[in-house]
């Protein structure tokens, strides 16, 4: 005769929404209630004494270091919220075989921070758990977890702070370029745009590869004392390329005029205009969303160089750096995985960073105060020498950023 193992008591949490959407910061957001029920499916009848669910987020900051002889880790835990609910009747009581459910519900305060996944060491993430506890010396409790994301998408009023960006300047006296995005707030695991235009200046000047890259910067810092002081703090700063793409110059890109011929040229400078697409990520594994929170700092730059072959023989190569902020939208969430959720979109990603942005379409940029928003952004970067129209904010040399003399593309340094 088999032996048949007696099915065990399942616990199981059930939430309506485990992907909370705060649409703008803690001073723009509203309340978000989360609601469900924990569910109890058990074959025979039992006694249970108490009921409970509690939410749960936790933080860690932690990094590994070298220095000489010594290595080891730096890391920083905390549990930041916590709270607990009692659910259905207290004290022992007996339960018919079958289900039973229990309701429960949270408010989520907007102050709460988003949740950052993805990395291996740092981290803020929420569960919500769950318990049955019973009688007896010898009795095991019920438990279960679920993972629950918050993320924090544009609001209204962070809606007016994003543009287009654009970045044209005469470089090195060889190329007069003006590379541009339609705007500077991307959906994560969607892609980024360049409108790109290039006339050479310089005669035996020829365009060479297309190079884009997405940098990311993460700054970890760890608090030496409850009150903060960065003097005592211990911080880590890391920067990595979680995208790349090339693509070979298209000749085919160059402007001509209707009535343009061999034997009737117009007298115009040589121009070529295209399209430059730099895919996204589209898991947190490889690339997060842009943050700012318990000492966590992640922000985003979008890279795009382009290899000038020179008439003696060398390459230099035009650099352009421009901030984009990536953040996650719920028209494409983000799942268990930590993957997009890519089958579900009827959109193309222009179409859903246009959505986006269009929600709330800011004013016009001139109508703008910006000098505070950019007091506190590093210029070293960016290339344009003056201002090139009233959207474009001034930023350092543009030779500053680049790199000459260069004997071969394989050579180029990043």
């Amino acid at each position: 005769m088999v032996h048949t193992p007696r099915a065990k008591p399942v616990l199981e949490i059930i939430p309506n929404n485990r992907f909370i959407v705060f649409h703008g910061d803690q001073h723009e957001a509203q309340t978000i209630k989360l609601n469900g029920v924990v569910r109890l499916t058990t074959p025979d009848a039992m006694s249970i004494k108490n009921v409970k669910i509690w939410l749960e987020g936790k933080r860690r900051i932690s990094w590994f270091y070298m220095g000489g002889m010594a290595a080891g880790e730096v890391s920083d835990k905390k549990t930041f919220w916590r709270e607990e609910r009692a659910l259905g009747t207290s004290g022992t009581h007996k339960i018919n075989s079958g289900t039973i459910e229990w309701p429960f519900e949270y408010t989520l305060d907007p102050s709460m921070p988003e949740s950052i996944e993805g990395m291996n060491s740092t981290y803020i993430v929420y569960y919500l758990h769950a318990s049955v506890s019973r009688p007896g010396w010898n009795a095991k409790d019920i438990t279960t977890t679920q993972h629950i994301r918050i993320v924090r998408t544009l609001g209204p009023e962070q809606m007016e702070t994003t543009r287009s960006r654009t970045n044209a300047d005469i470089w090195a006296n060889k190329l007069s370029y003006s590379i541009s995005i339609p705007t500077d707030a991307v959906v994560f695991g969607t892609s980024i745009v360049a409108d790109v235009e290039l006339s050479p200046i310089r005669k035996g000047v020829k365009l060479g590869k297309i190079e884009m890259r997405l940098i990311e910067a993460v700054t970890k810092r760890i608090q030496s004392a409850e009150v903060p002081d960065q003097r005592g703090d211990r911080c880590k700063v890391d920067e990595s390329d979680v995208a790349k793409a090339e693509m070979e110059f298209p000749e085919n890109s160059r402007v001509t005029f209707a009535d343009e011929s061999a034997d009737n040229p117009i007298m115009e400078d040589e121009k070529y205009v295209f399209k430059a697409t730099l895919e996204l990520p589209k898991s947190l594994k490889q690339c997060r969303q842009d943050v700012d929170s318990h000492n966590i700092n992640i922000t985003h730059r979008f890279k795009l160089m382009v290899n000038i072959h020179n008439p003696e023989g060398h390459v230099s190569q035009l650099v352009c750096r421009l901030p984009v902020k990536l953040f996650i939208s719920p028209n494409l969430p983000v799942d268990d995985s930590n993957e997009v959720q890519v089958a579900a979109r009827t959109m193309t990603d222009a179409e859903l960073n246009q959505q986006e942005v269009a929600l709330n379409a800011p004013p016009e940029y001139g109508r703008h105060q910006l000098d505070a928003l950019y007091n506190d952004i590093n210029t070293g970067g960016y290339m344009s020498r003056a201002p090139s129209g009233s959207a474009t904010p001034f930023y350092a040399q543009s030779r500053n950023g680049s790199s000459e003399n260069v004997q071969s593309l394989s050579g180029i340094a990043d």
